[in-house]
């Protein structure tokens, strides 16, 4: 078959599971990503011969994604601020809205002192990794409950390249953190309530780590609660604590912080219009 024909073969065995914008796309990331081609070599061989050895593994893909499990996790890697992170189910798949944190992180710290940052729940490392990428001065600790996500993420420092350090830790139990004070602490923490849990595409609730998504509907901000107490007392002052948010949150935990002691917060919203981002700068 020709690249052509193949593209449209996979799209219509997927078109169950995906739109077709969705499953056009997939078709033509997943050919990319075996054939090595970049979009210009995609393109001018749309009409040419594919080796017939390349069927194998698109059937095999193809079976993967018709039981709704995420296109990054069958290519392994999911592309983030520029970089390719290995992915896998015991980490969360980096979302577009977690490059809008990174971006904003790195816009308020481009300096040249150095910087210390503690990422927390930090999964496949990207939100750490592309700091210490992107910020060049920067020191960069990284903290997980879970092994297999640590074991993911110390396997993304080495492929890309950057000097994070990885804890292993359940922040929930901390009562303190034994490293000099921060400059900054980020968290994308668990805020999907089970309610939502609905609402949500089976390739995520099917295959992405529960741990790593959801909280209790009864308890929903007690991430928050605990991350907004340790960096009260883990960061510098005018260190600053950077939250990804569930939309619905941003009261709440804006309130949070101003109990433990941080001013100058603020609610950002992401491409859609919703509160995603909230961040603040300790006080003395």
């Amino acid at each position: 078959m020709t690249l052509k024909e193949t593209e449209e073969y996979i799209l219509n065995r997927i078109l169950l599971n995906y739109n077709y914008d969705e499953a056009k796309s997939i078709a033509k990331l997943l050919l990319k990503f075996h054939l090595k081609f970049d979009d210009i070599s995609y393109s001018i061989s749309y009409q040419k011969q594919l080796p017939s050895n390349i069927m194998g593994v698109v059937n095999e893909s193809i079976n993967r994604l018709q039981w709704s499990e995420p296109i990054q996790y069958v290519l392994g890697e999911a592309h983030f601020m520029g970089y390719d992170f290995i992915v896998a189910p015991e980490v969360l798949i980096p979302r577009r809205e977690t490059e809008e944190l990174v971006d904003l992180i790195v816009k308020h710290h481009n300096t040249n002192n150095l910087i210390t940052v503690l990422d927390i729940g930090t999964g496949s490392g990207c939100i750490a990794i592309s700091i210490n990428k992107l910020l060049r001065n920067s020191k960069v600790y990284a903290m997980d409950i879970s092994e297999g996500a640590l074991d993911i993420a110390f396997r993304n420092t080495i492929k890309l390249k950057s000097t994070v350090e990885f804890l292993h830790a359940d922040v929930l139990s901390l009562e303190a953190i034994e490293i000099d004070k921060f400059d900054i602490i980020v968290s994308n923490p668990p805020y999907v309530t089970m309610n939502e849990s609905n609402l949500m595409h089976a390739n995520v609730v099917n295959h992405e780590p529960h741990l790593a998504l959801f909280v209790p509907d009864n308890d929903a901000l007690k991430f928050y609660r605990k991350i907004t107490s340790l960096a009260s007392k883990s960061l510098k002052i005018n260190g600053k604590l950077y939250f990804e948010i569930n939309e619905n949150f941003a009261e709440a935990v804006m309130k949070d912080m101003l109990q433990n002691n941080f001013s100058e917060i603020e609610v950002i919203k992401d491409m859609q219009g919703k509160d995603r981002i909230v961040y603040g700068t300790l006080q003395s």
